[in-house]
């Protein structure tokens, strides 16, 4: 999530450049970091492992958005896993950092407080109903993930599992699978899809979340 007041540009003059791969874990729900990061470009996905196995996705975020701040400020473990859905470059700012740039900018601050306000009311307005748009960011983010080859060879996953992973239900999934087949995206046969350009979805992915 972006917050227009937050000094964007200094942020990028003072942090750090981290190229990541898709598929990439950026950090774990548990790990010690204390690390603010700002997506440069490409696709991230926010998430959590299940006890089954699998993994629930909370939000997807793109170019110009923040993410990590709650362990920035209160230095505690990270509260979810962070995956590059493409790649993706971030810049990474450590409290120090930030606390040595905006250490006496009361807007500064006062803008990442705004910043934390807006997660929790969108995570509010997302925990018991998720909208079909955010519906379809969360399964395509899914969709890209699980296709590791990148080379147009059929990914077995069936619509539960998708569901599953993306934290809706299979009706929506089935929905925002038969959309993307007609947006020609992707191909569907039983138990599994085909991405067929993945930087065709990676765009649409990124159009669904900007």
């Amino acid at each position: 999530m972006t917050h227009q007041k937050l000094p964007i540009e200094k942020l990028r003059q003072l942090g750090e450049r981290l190229f990541v791969k898709a598929g990439q874990i950026i950090f774990h729900e548990g790990q010690p970091d204390t690390r603010m990061l700002l997506i440069e470009s490409g696709t991230v996905n926010i998430g959590s492992p299940t006890q089954s196995g699998g993994r629930l996705s909370f939000n997807v975020l793109s170019r110009g958005d923040i993410f990590g701040e709650v362990s920035m400020i209160d230095e505690g473990p990270r509260t979810a896993e962070a995956i590059a859905v493409t790649d993706v470059v971030l810049v990474s700012l450590s409290k120090s950092q930030y606390c040595a740039a905006f250490g006496s900018d009361a807007e500064a601050w006062k803008s990442l407080s705004k910043l934390l306000a807006m997660r929790i009311r969108w995570i509010n307005d997302h925990s018991e109903h998720s909208p079909l748009l955010s519906s379809k960011s969360l399964v395509m983010s899914k969709v890209l993930l699980l296709d590791t080859q990148r080379d147009n060879t059929w990914v077995k996953a069936n619509q539960q599992t998708l569901a599953s992973a993306s934290g809706i239900t299979r009706e929506h999934t089935n929905r925002v699978l038969q959309d993307l087949k007609t947006d020609g995206l992707i191909e569907l046969r039983r138990g599994g899809y085909r991405i067929t350009s993945y930087a065709a979805m990676t765009k649409a992915l990124e159009n669904q979340v900007s």
